[in-house]
């Protein structure tokens, strides 16, 4: 949806090719449903264009470095669809160092390519630090006298837990009191900086109470924290020398950069990944406490700590509830500051969607009907450049919908319509007070609850939303 402004129901991954995969495992017949729908290839379709294709008839240059997971056969590749040059993870996630790379299930190796081409990674490989490498590298190689589009897509922090010894141990302590101390903590910190109002309730815990573990547990689960925010400080230096990189070259004041978390917190261990994991992570993983961080690390924070990072939101990586879609989200303005954006409402609703026609608008590009013989999807996406100018209180004034394997959710103003997998029923929040979507209100306002499941019924109309879940284990 980033990098083609389109709803991920009509740009092809209306169901991750993982789950796509394992349902055609369970029933064939899927397999064959599933083709007669475009939005549901688990890999990009040509009824949407990207952001680089776009942006290429302008004379941009355009780079991609990390993950790529978009698709992994011919004519899949980041270069098929418009970028220039390209170092990438073609898979969704693996581990991070060293020159044997493993996949997060025994089924989903890990391909990394540079441009159509398939390489191996030197002994001292670690994402983090190769990707940042070649985007550097891309941008040096492209001079300064054209435009340039990078999108550098970081596994990290993702599991399994790893990052150079001295990062893991700069957070040493910092976390021994635990999660439910750390998740309160994260919200006062909100509270403090005037991000959130101090009137909301914590999320309803998913994990034990930090008291009821034992000393193992708790070392153990500390320490894997510990080794994350390694992994984030680690990457937030790597995003500081291509900032440096910029500035050398005299192009930073003139370049806009985008940053953001894909969804929410990763909240499962890796073990629970697959049926055959405990015994794949078994073989090929350092499961032992010393290991944590280490390379071959099999370390995840867990529910407990993934709970703490999205607080107070509920909900973590996969679910529609706020902890899996309500992302950090920072844009440095070319030749603006701060002070030029104060007064913005920072309530003001952004999707993913948004990000590709706000970047059409400041480049003059014109948006296509048809592109190479394909007719193209409306954009599903508003551009922010009215809100930015001051010129709109607003970007989204109209409904946003979330759908991906039978997670559902309907946001329009301060209304939210929720139906996660678990509960398998509709609930109502009024995110104005219970940002942690703990009171379901739906009793209480019908009149709302019947106009939010029309903009569902609505949205699913729209986009071609097929009843998919994916089979968990």
């Amino acid at each position: 949806m980033m990098l083609t402004g389109v709803d991920n129901h009509l740009n092809g991954v209306g169901a991750m090719k993982e789950a796509i995969d394992i349902l055609g495992e369970l029933n064939p017949a899927s397999t064959a449903m599933l083709a007669d729908f475009p939005g549901y290839r688990g890999v990009l379709n040509n009824n949407v264009v990207t952001i680089p294709e776009m942006l290429s008839q302008r004379g941009y240059q355009n780079y991609i470095t990390g993950k790529w997971h978009l698709g992994d056969g011919e004519g899949q590749y980041p270069t098929d669809r418009g970028f220039d040059k390209s170092y990438v993870i073609l898979q969704g996630g693996s581990s991070h160092t060293g020159s044997r790379l493993l996949g997060l299930t025994s089924s989903d190796p890990v391909t990394l390519i540079e441009n159509h081409a398939e390489i191996s990674p030197e002994e001292d490989f670690y994402t983090s630090r190769n990707f940042t490498d070649k985007m550097i590298e891309f941008i040096q190689e492209g001079g300064s006298e054209r435009p340039f589009f990078g999108y550098l897509a970081y596994t990290a922090p993702h599991d399994p837990l790893e990052v150079p010894e001295e990062y893991s141990d700069k957070y040493k302590g910092l976390y021994e009191d635990g999660y439910d101390a750390l998740r309160e903590r994260r919200y006062r910190g909100l509270v403090t900086r005037g991000i959130l109002p101090d009137n909301h309730q914590l999320a309803d815990k998913v994990a034990p109470g930090w008291e009821d573990l034992t000393n193992y547990e708790k070392a153990r689960r500390s320490r894997s924290f510990e080794v994350y925010a390694g992994m984030v400080d680690y990457m937030d230096e790597q995003i500081g020398r291509v900032i440096a990189q910029l500035k050398q070259t005299g192009q930073y004041e003139n370049t806009l950069i985008l940053f953001m978390s894909d969804n929410g917190s990763e909240w499962k261990f890796l073990t629970e990944y697959a049926p055959d994991s405990p015994e794949y992570v078994a073989a090929n993983f350092d499961t032992s406490y010393e290991g944590i961080g280490q390379p071959k690390s099999a370390a995840s924070i867990g529910p407990g700590f993934a709970q703490a990072a999205v607080s107070p939101f509920s909900g973590f990586k996969e679910k529609t509830a706020e902890g899996g879609i309500r992302m950090p989200f920072i844009v440095k303005w070319p030749n603006k500051t701060k002070d030029d954006f104060d007064g913005l409402d920072t309530e003001a609703i952004v999707h993913i969607t948004d990000l590709a026609p706000t970047i059409y608008e400041l480049v003059g590009v014109e948006y296509p009907a048809q592109y190479e013989g394909n007719a193209i999807e409306e954009l599903s996406g508003t551009s922010m450049i009215p809100f930015l100018n001051g010129d709109s209180a607003e970007v989204r004034t109209e409904y946003v919908g979330f759908e991906l394997h039978g997670e559902k959710a309907i946001r329009f103003g301060d209304w939210k319509l929720l139906r996660n997998t678990a509960e398998d029923r509709w609930e109502l929040f009024d995110l104005n007070v219970d940002i942690g979507e703990t009171n379901d209100v739906s009793m209480q306002n019908p009149e709302v609850l019947e106009e939010m499941l029309g903009y569902w019924d609505d949205y699913e109309r729209t986009n071609s939303v097929l009843p998919l879940q994916r089979p968990q284990f």
